[in-house]
């Protein structure tokens, strides 16, 4: 395009020459004409701003095609039609003018004007150009972000631009960078698997986006979140690179501090005996999070709880969820709560568990979750009950040696008396006096029992077999097992520790147990009545102890009374048929032998007494 003449293309000019003529002769030196005689051509000159006006000549009364009219109009140049047709026909257009007839003097007006508002509008079209490039250079200059282009038709794709920020983030100027590939920023850095994702993605001409660590001109690491996009010229061709990045240093250093910091936590509730908890205030109150001592108290895993979806329904026996639900219940009115409540562990044991829990709230106050502590009591709450059971049963021994001293004294003079009526008496009196003299005797068994309950005789020990004690149990009761049809399974180990034991008492002890365990057999069929009697040594508090553990298959003893099967008096045998003192005796020898014995059981599954002695070795 001319800056002094305009250019005027003359199109269809082939389709009416005399027009053509007389249209040349009337512009003359107005106007530089350049004839176009196919629409293709014509077109591209107008898209490639070659001309200043559109003059399209018609002589059948032919319409101008609408895609010639909408390229000038998108290329700001007038669009006239000089020939005989409507001017409702012309096309669409802003710039489109009709001219039904050849006059010198409107071609040379209608020149005039559309080349000064040609050039008007070239002039304003440039200054928005120019402004929206400065808007745009203004845009990346002040941008936070680096910007770098990378001319990809040079030779290892040397950096063409780079913006203050690019200069701020890594050190170096621009004219350091200028002229180099960008991986000068990666001295010293070792290969990262992100290059290969970096080249791969130049080598394909696609964008990307990776993460770097890079080097600073001082020397400092820092690390660069760096997206790369092609631009791709009309032929298809990638000529450059644009690589936005973001120094994301200290969101990595944060992230870093944050995993460690989590890394320590989960160390420091992984060394606690107790469960740290959060819990859903929805639905089943699904559990959150768990700490890793819950797969030691309840058997199962972190991740089969968050698999699972499980809740505190389905961990807390049925009895004890209204316990729960109390407690969560003040938790909400009072912001927290205790409560002591059962589970059940995966292999089927019961654990008792102290729970402490908060309420936790979002910044408005909001209930979110709870969130808590629960202990496993379980063994203390054992132990506690043991010592009671043992204060008890020294409390009553007490007792029961002053009535049993008290007692004998009165017996003796009975005894004497009947015994004297058997001897001089009348055969009529000597029936009741057998009869007191029988019962006399078993109030004495009786008492001596009480005595033994009471440890209030002394027993001589020895060091001895502990095995051979309780084979001798075995024989004295193998006959009556044998009559009721109770299978003996017996395993004693050669290695026991050497114990200091009254041996006569010891097989006292095994005696009564095997009564108990007869008893309780005899609701069981016969082919599945079953006694294991089995010795072991084991260490307890660094000591070793020898273990008796006598279990049989009877129908087991109910959770509400087992922790009395070693209460003076207490029986579930039929009236009769029991004092109740045989495993309070039993538990009173054990006791002074320094020993423990106590009783597990399920229902249906059978009951374990379990004996332990203290070694002398």
């Amino acid at each position: 395009m001319s800056t002094n003449i305009p250019t005027l293309l003359l199109v269809n000019a082939s389709a009416a020459e005399d027009l053509v003529r007389k249209v040349i002769s009337a512009i003359g030196q107005l106007a530089c004409i350049r004839q176009e005689t196919t629409l293709a051509d014509a077109g591209a000159c107008i898209r490639r701003n070659e001309g200043d006006i559109c003059l399209y000549i018609t002589s059948s009364r032919e319409l101008p095609p609408e895609s010639l009219a909408a390229a000038a109009e998108e290329a700001l140049i007038p669009f006239v039609v000089i020939g005989d047709i409507d001017a409702l026909s012309l096309p669409a257009g802003a710039n489109s003018i009709l001219i039904s007839e050849v006059c010198p003097e409107v071609l040379a007006c209608l020149i005039r004007n559309a080349t000064t508002a040609a050039r008007q509008t070239h002039r304003e079209a440039r200054m928005r150009v120019l402004e929206d490039l400065r808007l745009r250079e203004d845009a990346i200059r002040v941008s936070s972000n680096g910007v770098v282009i990378l001319d990809c038709r040079q030779d290892d794709m040397p950096i063409v631009y780079a913006n203050p920020a690019f200069e701020a983030i890594t050190g170096y100027s621009v004219e350091e960078c200028l002229g180099r590939n960008p991986r000068f920023l990666l001295n010293g850095v070792p290969d990262q698997a992100a290059l290969k994702v970096l080249q791969r993605a130049v080598s394909e001409g696609t964008n990307t986006s990776v993460v770097l660590l890079n080097r600073r001109k001082d020397g400092a690491e820092f690390w660069n979140e760096l997206q790369i996009s092609p631009i791709v010229a009309p032929d298809g061709k990638v000529t450059h690179y644009v690589g936005i990045q973001n120094d994301i240093t200290y969101r990595m250093l944060m992230e870093k501090a944050l995993c460690d910091s989590e890394e320590r936590l989960n160390n420091i509730l992984s060394s606690l005996n107790d469960i740290v908890y959060s819990m859903s205030l929805t639905g089943a109150g699904e559990i959150l999070y768990v700490s890793p001592v819950f797969r030691k108290v309840t058997g199962l895993t972190p991740d089969e709880v968050y698999s699972q979806h499980l809740g505190w329904q389905d961990l807390v026996l049925p009895e004890d969820h209204p316990i729960v639900l109390k407690a969560m219940a003040t938790a909400l009115e009072e912001g927290k709560s205790e409560a002591q409540f059962r589970i059940r562990h995966k292999d089927g044991s019961i654990r008792w568990i102290y729970d402490r829990a908060v309420l936790a709230t979002d910044t408005r106050g909001n209930p979110q979750s709870i969130d808590g502590i629960a202990s496993d009591i379980t063994e203390p709450k054992r132990l506690r009950e043991k010592i009671v059971q043992a204060e008890k049963l020294a409390a009553l021994g007490e007792l029961v040696a002053g009535v049993a001293h008290e007692i004998n004294n009165p017996l003796a003079m009975i005894s004497g008396h009947a015994q004297m009526i058997q001897q001089l008496g009348d055969d009529d009196v000597k029936e009741d006096a057998d009869a007191i003299v029988r019962m006399t005797k078993r109030a004495s068994e009786i008492v001596r029992n009480l005595l033994r309950f009471a440890r209030r005789q002394d027993s001589e020990r020895q060091q001895g077999s502990l095995n051979a004690a309780i084979e001798a149990a075995i024989e004295l009761g193998r006959y009556r097992l044998d009559r009721h049809g109770v299978a003996l399974d017996v395993n004693l180990s050669p290695n026991l520790p050497k114990i200091v034991f009254n041996a006569t008492e010891i097989e006292q002890v095994i005696l009564n147990v095997f009564t108990n365990a007869d008893y309780a057999l005899q609701s069981v069929p016969t082919g599945e009545r079953r006694i294991g009697v089995r010795s072991f040594k084991s260490e307890s508090s660094g000591r070793k102890i020898a273990v008796i553990e006598i279990a049989d298959s009877g129908g087991g003893i109910p959770d509400d009374v087992l922790p009395r099967v070693f209460d003076p008096f207490f029986t579930t045998k039929d009236i009769g048929e029991g004092t109740g003192l045989g495993l309070s005796i039993c538990h009173g020898i054990v006791q002074a032998h320094g020993g423990t014995i106590r009783a597990t059981s399920r229902v249906a599954a059978g009951t374990t007494i379990t004996i332990e002695l203290p070694a002398t070795d």
